[in-house]
């Protein structure tokens, strides 16, 4: 999941690092955005190399704020026509 959503942001130019380091550099991403996709990909990784099994709650944690993170950008597409439709304040005060 993580995967996919850096290659459609950034390309696919690499490894995780090079993929999370350019979502920051080009604005996907904030620095405490990237700081926990960090986490949950070397938890990923430790999982699929080195034997490493989370407990439940670190688990459905480290999920969460995957999805979170992807689905913000879901979730804010159309906020640029809602700013459009949004009246302006008058230039001048009463």
């Amino acid at each position: 999941m993580i995967d996919r959503y850096m290659v459609k942001k950034v390309g696919d130019i690499g490894n995780f690092q090079n993929k999370l380091e350019n979502l920051l550099k080009q604005g996907h991403v904030n620095k405490t955005q990237y700081e926990l996709l960090s986490i949950a990909i070397e938890a990923g990784n430790a999982a699929a190399h080195r034997g490493f099994r989370p407990d439940k709650q670190m688990l459905n944690d480290l999920l969460k704020i995957v999805e979170d993170i992807i689905a913000l950008e879901y979730k804010t597409l159309n906020f640029g026509e809602y700013k459009a439709k949004i009246p302006q304040r008058s230039s001048h005060r009463k």
